[in-house]
């Protein structure tokens, strides 16, 4: 993968960002060159794709199967426990009523690192809309991009008549993202929870009637609920916090070798494709499956340099609380604790620093630093790649967006 100068230059870059986003927006953002990849990346690519696809489908069955599992299976009590359903599935025994079936959502967004082996997935969030709209602002600087494009995409989910975006009172954050990505595409609206009402004729916001809706995130206390939501309009594509955490990542590894769990993998994605979801997917460990002396004895690896990982307490969300390989001491002293915090682990796989060459949006200076390097892609549920961005961050932090972070696009190469 090498660093492009590309034809526009990072001017260019910036103005389109300018022009883009909403001045207050602005001070997320610095911009850089493009990266280019080869014919064999952009193949590997696409089967990371059909890997990503074959994970939402699989893994949403499995987590359906659990949540109408007689409440007496303890394996299946394990699986929900690690998919944060077991809320889902109390409650529906209390109504005394069958538990949701779970809809796959529309697309997913994986994260990606690149290593000397290969392109490796560290992270998989079903219907997850963040990022989509900076894939479709970095299209905007680079003729090559790869991808079918987020309109393509969208006006493919939808059918006829107005869309609207619905947006929990927790995502002003990336509300002008995501007003970037609607006006990408006719008839679609972004709208709040507090802006989206019930009318005689179904969900209007701002007057426009509303029949088809994407979920952005699960919704807050206070306005319109879920449930007006879906009893109004159609939900072409929805959230999954259930597939999203590391959990089913630890699910899918079965780090403590459970056959039970291993032959519910094996229904629910067949050996062969289990076996390649492995291969891509770095080894992912929670705490509730293995015992404390393999934990115990992880930490001594590691203070000794044969083992690097990520460390995710479950107490925190995003990147929070996230103890990072150049902190062995940290992660080894987690492991060793006694106390009963959940945590997942991650291996780390070696990752080669790049330097990025950047523009502040701002006040156009440019700087350049070695920075860690992630690709996000979004996928729709065949796999099929939809948009695609590099995220660079500081060597001392993780890849991960923010304010410290730069975003840029993937380029194909010529072919």
């Amino acid at each position: 993968m090498k660093h492009l100068e590309t034809h526009q230059g990072l001017e260019a870059r910036r103005q389109i960002v300018v022009d883009e986003l909403q001045p207050d927006h602005l001070r997320n953002h610095r911009v850089a060159d493009g990266f280019e990849i080869e014919l064999e990346t952009k193949q590997e690519l696409h089967k990371i794709g059909h890997n990503i696809a074959a994970f939402q489908h699989g893994m949403s069955e499995l987590s359906n199967v659990a949540l109408r599992a007689d409440p007496k299976d303890q394996t299946m009590r394990l699986v929900r426990s690690l998919l944060g359903t077991e809320n889902i599935h109390q409650a529906a025994r209390r109504e005394n009523v069958s538990a949701p079936v779970l809809p796959e959502p529309a697309l997913a967004k994986a994260d990606l690192i690149f290593t000397p082996l290969g392109l490796r997935i560290v992270e998989i969030e079903p219907g997850k809309l963040r990022g989509l709209g900076y894939g479709a602002m970095v299209r905007a600087q680079s003729p090559n991009a790869l991808g079918i494009g987020a309109p393509r995409f969208l006006e493919a989910i939808r059918s006829a008549g107005n869309a609207a975006i619905v947006m929990s009172t927790k995502d002003r954050f990336h509300e002008p993202e995501i007003r970037l990505l609607a006006r990408t595409t006719k008839e679609l609206f972004v709208t709040p929870q507090t802006e989206l009402k019930q009318s005689r004729d179904g969900l209007e916001t701002r007057g426009q009637r509303i029949g088809e809706v994407i979920m952005m995130s699960p919704l807050v206390k206070g306005g319109i609920t879920e449930d007006d939501i879906r009893n109004h309009a159609q939900v072409i594509s929805d959230r999954r916090t259930d597939l999203e955490s590391k959990g089913a990542l630890a699910l899918l590894h079965n780090a403590g070798n459970s056959t039970e769990i291993e032959q519910l993998l094996v229904l629910a994605f067949g050996d062969d494709q289990l076996a390649r979801l492995r291969k891509v997917i770095p080894l992912t460990v929670h705490s509730s499956l293995v015992p404390k002396e393999e934990m115990s004895s992880l930490a001594e690896a590691i203070r000794r340099g044969d083992k690097a990982v990520f460390l995710k307490p479950l107490i925190d969300s995003g990147t929070r609380g996230i103890v990072t390989p150049n902190k062995p001491e940290e992660c080894a002293t987690v492991l060793d604790s006694k106390k009963r915090t959940k945590f997942i682990v991650q291996d780390a796989e070696e990752c080669p620093l790049v330097e990025m060459k950047s523009m502040d949006v701002l006040t156009g200076s440019e700087e350049s630093h070695p920075m860690n390097i992630r690709l996000t892609i979004h996928t729709d549920a065949k796999g099929q790649i939809i948009e695609s961005t590099i995220v660079g961050s500081p060597d001392d932090h993780l890849a991960h967006g923010g304010t410290s972070s730069i975003i840029t696009s993937l380029e194909v190469g010529n072919e």
